[in-house]
């Protein structure tokens, strides 16, 4: 097509542009519906979080009893971390070419297809199976991590702790289905927690399918460029933050243990781990506005650090929550602050976003390959 009527458009050959929306207003897709699409994005990302939380708290224990040599242990959750970061710029590219819709649908159908695959192994003895499908399922996590990005672009920065607030739906569901899975299925209770995963990714399909689609934003030199600086340090207090929770997160089972707690019984300081992970960032959304991306980080920072200070310092089971319960509130305001910091500087193009994506995924395998190597 031609560029009537948007000649402020930056198109380029092999650019999927839709000619109908020429003339729609720019909210169009965002509210077009009301706020029904921004409740539906919030869905969808709660729903992607709890297929992760549920796929990371039993691939280890699955991973324990089908691999072949104990150097392989870590094989299926390293997967899945390659997988998210792997996923991140296809997921902000793709959003770009086919529209938002189209490309969260395949991360959540990817997402599906890695619990069933993942699944399978559980239930057949196949070490490979559980390695590939963990991969699928880590996809569909970076594809998820831009539902953030989504909301922003679509409604404003007041709406990402909306959606990183949507994380406490896994914090409320997952123990539960946990607990189901272990009483209903026995003996194959690690696969059908992993189906269950995979489930929850069928229920991010429904919303993204129905979300209602945008046009290609104005996307001028002056509008999308963002300084230097500011990537930076958002990008870096971001993946300081997911460098520590990966690292805190690897280190806390083998101290629940050291502290005499059953692993049926460690659910509970999980539960309020992955709350404040999330929680904090829904709280705060009123007070971004007031105290700015960059301030939220450094306070997100500082809460993380007084949390692994505490982790490192405890021996009883309630400093170990504690500091859990701490270290997640700090997560949950870094990543909300850095962000808003990287909207909040101009409108950002997809390399830049899926840029800052991979950095923290790639920060995140580094905190677990540092529980390995201090372990």
């Amino acid at each position: 097509m031609t560029a009537r009527g948007a000649p402020e458009l930056r198109l380029r050959a092999g650019h999927l542009f839709c000619d109908c929306f020429t003339d729609a207003p720019q909210s169009f897709g965002a509210r077009a519906d009301g706020d029904r699409s921004l409740l539906k994005i919030v869905a969808a990302a709660g729903f992607s979080v709890l297929s992760q939380v549920l796929a990371i708290s039993t691939i280890p224990v699955a991973s324990a009893e089908l691999s072949p040599n104990p150097s392989w242990l870590g094989a299926p959750y390293a997967a899945m971390l390659t997988g998210a970061l792997l996923a991140t710029f296809p997921a902000a590219f793709l959003m770009d070419i086919f529209g938002r819709r189209a490309a969260f649908a395949l991360g959540a159908s990817l997402g599906l297809a890695g619990g069933l695959i993942a699944a399978w192994g559980v239930i057949g003895g196949q070490f490979a199976g559980l390695v590939l499908g963990s991969f699928w399922l880590g996809v569909a996590q970076g594809f998820g991590l831009f539902y953030r990005h989504a909301a922003a672009l679509g409604n404003g920065t007041w709406t990402i702790g909306w959606v990183l607030g949507s994380g406490c739906l896994a914090g409320l569901l997952a123990p539960m289905l946990i607990a189901v899975a272990q009483w209903e299925a026995g003996a194959l209770a690690a696969a059908a927690t992993i189906l269950l995963a995979g489930l929850a990714s069928l229920a991010t399909l429904f919303f993204a399918i129905s979300l209602p689609e945008m046009p290609v934003a104005p996307t001028t030199a002056a509008a999308t460029r963002i300084r230097g600086r500011d990537f930076i340090l958002a990008t870096a207090g971001g993946a300081l933050a997911w460098f520590a929770m990966t690292a805190l997160m690897g280190s806390a089972p083998i101290l629940m243990v050291g502290c005499g707690m059953a692993a049926a019984a460690a659910s509970t300081p999980i539960a309020w781990h992955v709350l404040a992970m999330y929680l904090p960032a829904a709280l705060a959304t009123s007070a971004v506005a007031a105290v700015g991306g960059a301030r939220l980080s450094l306070i997100g920072l500082v809460i993380t650090g007084i949390g692994a200070v505490l982790l490192l310092t405890q021996s009883a089971l309630w400093g170990v929550s504690l500091a859990l319960i701490l270290a997640g509130c700090g997560w949950s305001l870094t990543t909300l602050g850095s962000t808003v910091w990287l909207h909040a500087s101009g409108v950002p193009s997809r390399a830049v976003l899926a840029a800052h994506d991979s950095c923290l995924f790639a920060a995140a395998i580094a905190g677990a390959l540092f529980t390995g190597f201090s372990a």
